[in-house]
């Protein structure tokens, strides 16, 4: 009592990781009782805790481990105590599940027996098909040649590791997913002779693991125009009278030549161009000297490639070509720099043609084999293409966006060309976001605001546009994504920031131009409800019983290669609602439920009385109350909160949602902003969401060379900072990093503030490898002061920077939530007042 240990058998034990195999739903002999009565768990069960919320909160449960290791799990977690497995299971069951980086359920078990206790966690599979970058060797290959990799002919499903021969024809294998008995080529069966067992693994690696990558025969491209080629890039930059005035013009032409002239370290490497737009459109095309040459197009209503896409294509790994083009950024800047006046109004002289500018470079990006485009945007288009619903507004544009945008999307499927946008206005003009955004966000590109843009920017510009070159190399391009599911399991909805395609009523499919290594998208799964006739029964107590789920995405990589991605996992079927919850991940749960909330968000309506942040502290007192009423043993005394130890960091989360939902929605400069934010969200991957809900604090100094271990982090508390015994510290939620030297508290040895900054800036580029793949740049900025560390009233901080600490510091009271231990009694109490 007054602790929130662990339990066990009537001993304190120090708290588990949240998956580890400790927390196992498998129950071992010495876990049971002696009462008669087994089916409820008594105090001593190893699934259950109890958090003591008026205790110290030191001992609260909180997230303890780096940033990076929500995926880890011991070794043998899915072998022994998961609900996946059974006794049976060899012990090489954890490569046949694909990892949890690339396909991760919320539960590792489901419920398919009609039953009166309502089931409150959803099932769900948060996919990132890239994780490890599309161009990457940690996935091994099936080589089908010309021939189309084997599929299940009556569910279409591909062929995985928990295929197995029929023992009375051994030229069959039975699907997995719907108990179909294939017939097997005899090319594969010669295969599998040859290899003397059924999981070849130079062959035929899909027989042994969960994620592979085949060969992509033509009969899966019918309706591509072309063959796969490799990708390309082209940059588009606004060198308008605004664009140039502000400096923005010759910030991205400087931009370009760091990131593209790194010879040591070229993030991308591939074949660019360069088209500049004002009132016309300007190609820079090779001429017979290898040098660049202006190719104008001023009729901007009907826009067209004057030469062809090859003669505007420079090879970055040819070190001639990357020279010239080098060259032509150094004209451009000082030929604009030069012509630059000294003090223009912004926007004065004609407006720039950016959607015909646009329209322009998806024609030279899709005929060269698709790839990406990076629009540089100083105004928004005063001429040509693209006029409507991109004026000077700073509302988010409407569900509905013009027909010129509608067109544009379809060139850009059509072509396999994703679009990623910079705008930066001067402080006198206001862009509409929501409709120059509006491409990127559905075709995977990426996007960036600069709000009134300055010289002091360039550096940010810079840094992104590396990250964003790094992001390039590692993705893939014409993605068409399918997710099945075996009988028993129902797609219902897609989560993303696309829509779903056409053709997919239960939007288990989509196409989309490009996913880079960090998109993420979301499944929501419905179990089928069986019946209770005898056969049911007999099959629901089979403990080898399991469900399947395997997306499979086609996709082309930075080297041009058509593959073929497959990702399966499986989940068991279990009889009772205990087994579910202590069978939850929660990491991708909250992440899901994160996400259901974004996309109210986007969808919400003005005036609207049901807010997302109301729907997560439902679920979450939802989810309590149900393992309060129906999951623990009715002997639990005591004041504390009994959870299921899964579940112990779901409070914690909850409230930090809350506070990064309210950051996001009220903070915000503008609607459009917040639109931004949001929209990330929805494509963020598991470790990313997790690490923005609770940031982690570092002391400094601490060893951040190569050879050595990232350092433990601190309690992420404002007090932790203030009244900590390290002269500095390091802040991060994976979006930023915030330096935070304490004033008055020195360290025993003297260590001199300039040595603390170069610390921390080792230390953030450690944290920034150990995020990949991360969907921003991570840049390293002073944190505001506390105002705990001030003692006068007048020292309050600002509203918007309170909001922010109150996101970083999440145990901590913010604006508008409750800090973490009166969370706490808060859900306890309500809890407490539902269940009985």
């Amino acid at each position: 009592s007054g602790s929130s240990h662990w339990f066990r058998g009537g001993e304190s034990q120090p708290m588990a990781p949240m998956d580890s195999p400790e927390n196992s739903p498998r129950r071992r002999h010495a876990d049971y009782s002696s009462s008669p009565r087994r089916s409820r768990r008594p105090w001593g069960d190893a699934g259950v805790c109890t958090i003591d919320p008026h205790g110290h909160k030191e001992k609260l449960p909180r997230p303890t481990s780096s940033l990076a290791a929500v995926y880890d799990c011991n070794e043998g977690d899915n072998v022994v105590g998961s609900p996946r497995r059974s006794p049976s299971s060899d012990i090489h069951a954890a490569e046949r599940n694909a990892g949890r980086r690339f396909l991760w359920p919320t539960t590792e078990a489901v419920v398919l027996r009609q039953t009166t206790v309502p089931v409150p966690i959803p099932l769900a599979a948060v996919c990132t098909p890239f994780a490890d970058t599309a161009d990457s060797t940690s996935l091994l290959i099936s080589d089908t040649g010309s021939e189309e990799p084997l599929r299940c002919s009556r569910c279409r499903s591909y062929v995985n590791a928990f295929w197995r021969r029929v023992h009375r024809d051994s030229s069959k294998m039975s699907c997995n997913m719907c108990g179909h008995y294939v017939e097997l080529p005899q090319k594969f069966i010669s295969d599998m002779e040859r290899a003397g067992q059924s999981s070849d693994m130079e062959s035929h690696p899909e027989l042994s693991h969960g994620s592979v990558d085949f060969t992509a025969s033509e009969q899966l491209d019918v309706d591509r125009p072309a063959g796969p080629r490799e990708p390309v890039a082209c940059f588009a930059v606004e060198t308008s009278a605004s664009a140039v005035s502000s400096g923005f013009a010759t910030s991205v032409l400087d931009a370009l030549e760091r990131v593209l002239g790194d010879a040591d370290c070229l993030p991308l490497r591939r074949q660019v161009c360069l088209v500049t737009f004002d009132e016309a459109v300007t190609f820079h095309a090779r001429t017979r000297s290898g040098r660049f040459g202006a190719v104008s197009v001023t009729d901007v209503d009907e826009p067209f490639l004057p030469v062809g896409p090859e003669l505007l294509l420079a090879d970055l790994e040819d070190e001639a070509e990357r020279e010239a083009l080098l060259a032509l950024l150094r004209g451009l800047r000082g030929s604009l720099a030069a012509a630059a006046a000294p003090g223009p109004a912004a926007g004065a002289g004609p407006r720039a043609c950016g959607g015909s500018a646009l329209r322009a470079c998806i024609e030279a990006v899709a005929r060269s084999g698709g790839g990406d485009v990076v629009a540089f945007h100083a105004s928004p288009p005063g001429s040509g293409l693209g006029l409507r619903g991109a004026g000077l507004r700073a509302e988010v544009s409407s569900p509905q966006p013009p027909a010129f945008y509608q067109e544009t999307l379809e060139l850009c499927r059509q072509g396999g060309v994703a679009v990623s946008t910079v705008t930066a206005p001067p402080p006198d003009c206001r862009l509409d976001l929501g409709t120059m955004q509006w491409l990127p966000w559905r075709t995977g590109g990426e996007v960036l605001h600069l709000p009134a843009f300055d010289r002091s920017c360039g550096s940010r510009l810079t840094d992104t546009l590396r990250h964003w070159a790094e992001q390039m190399q590692g993705s893939a391009y014409g993605c068409v994504m399918k997710l099945r599911c075996s009988k028993g399991l129902t797609c219902k909805q897609l989560i993303a920031p696309w829509r779903a395609a056409p053709s997919s009523p239960d939007q288990s499919a989509f196409e989309v131009p490009r996913l880079c290594p960090d998109a993420s998208v979301s499944f929501l799964l419905e179990p089928e409800a069986e019946s209770d006739d005898e056969d049911t029964f007999q099959s629901r107590r089979d403990p080898r019983r399991q469900l399947y789920m395997q997306a499979a995405i086609l996709y082309t990589n930075a080297h041009g290669e058509r593959l073929l991605r497959v990702h399966t996992a499986s989940v068991a079927v279990v009889t009772t609602v205990r087994a579910l919850y202590q069978s939850v991940s929660l990491a991708p749960l909250i992440v899901f439920m994160l996400k259901q909330a974004v996309a109210m968000c986007l969808e919400q309506k003005p005036g609207s009385k049901h807010l997302p942040s109301d729907v997560l502290l439902e679920f979450c007192l939802q989810v309590l109350t149900i393992f309060r009423r129906h999951c623990h043993s009715a002997e639990v005394e005591g004041p504390g909160m009994v959870i299921s130890r899964r579940l112990c960091l779901l409070p914690l989360y909850v409230l930090a949602a809350r506070k990064l939902l309210y950051y996001i929605t009220r903070k915000q400069d503008s609607a459009s902003s917040a639109d931004e934010h949001l929209r990330r969200l929805l494509r963020m991957p598991v470790h990313s969401i997790t690490a923005a809900l609770y940031p982690r604090v570092y002391a400094l100094p601490a060893a951040a060379d190569e050879e050595s271990a990232l350092p433990e982090p601190c309690l992420t508390l404002q007090e932790q900072l203030t009244s900590g015994t390290s002269p500095a510290y390091l802040i991060t939620n994976g979006f930023g990093a915030w330096f935070y030297e304490v004033e008055g508290n020195g360290s025993p040895e003297e260590v001199a503030p300039v040595d603390l900054r170069d610390n921390a800036e080792v230390l953030c580029e450690r944290l920034r490898e150990s995020l990949q793949p991360s969907p921003v740049w991570m840049p390293l900025r002073d944190l505001p002061r506390l105002a705990r560390a001030t003692a006068r009233a007048c020292d309050a901080l600002p509203w918007q920077e309170e909001v922010l600490l109150s996101t970083l510091f999440v145990e901590d009271e913010g604006v508008a939530e409750m800090g973490y231990a009166e969370w706490l009694q808060f859900v306890h109490a309500q809890v407490m007042k539902v269940a009985y």
